[in-house]
């Protein structure tokens, strides 16, 4: 009998990985996952964003997914996370290629404010990247739909449109 070994790359984010950082207990274990996230948002970067989202190195719509799973980390991880995704679609090139992780992005952000969490009149810093996290995807998606670009893209946007309760928030 063979066994096939499969082996995940020690820098990819998944959902596994988020519940084990959250619930890490002990100081230990503590300092290993926020080491093993702190190279995750170092790759990131490098997948695109220090040079400028530009090159044959740069998967921008990999990086951003990987930094919205990131984003669903407790404590500083997140918020160092929703930096550098909220700087990158601030900067990043507009490119078509973009266009199924920002429906993605925008059902995220679209999901947070439906959500429970009711903004205060003093949104925390973490609302407040959720609100530009939103708004920088919907800019991109507006300029994709200007330009005509979002035609194949139908049934993502009639399921963004058939979301309930944004009008509500």
């Amino acid at each position: 009998m063979t066994f096939v070994v499969f082996y995940r790359t020690p820098f990819e984010t998944t959902e596994g990985f988020i519940e084990k950082y959250n619930q890490a207990q002990g100081c230990k274990e503590q300092e290993q996952y926020e080491h093993l996230a702190k190279q995750f948002l170092s790759r990131c970067k490098v997948l695109g964003f220090t040079s400028g989202g530009e090159g044959k190195h740069v998967d921008l719509p990999g990086a951003w997914t990987q930094l919205l799973l990131l984003s669903l980390c407790n404590g500083k991880v997140r918020n160092d996370s929703l930096d550098v995704l909220v700087v990158s679609l601030d900067h990043a090139p507009v490119d078509a290629d973009q266009i199924p992780v920002l429906f993605h992005l925008a059902e995220s952000a679209q999901y947070f404010l439906c959500s429970e969490t009711t903004l205060l009149d003093q949104p925390c810093s973490y609302e407040m990247k959720m609100l530009q996290l939103g708004y920088l995807v919907s800019l991109r998606l507006f300029i994709f739909k200007l330009t005509g670009n979002l035609k194949g893209h139908q049934p993502s946007s009639i399921y963004l449109h058939s979301l309930k309760g944004l009008s509500q928030s």
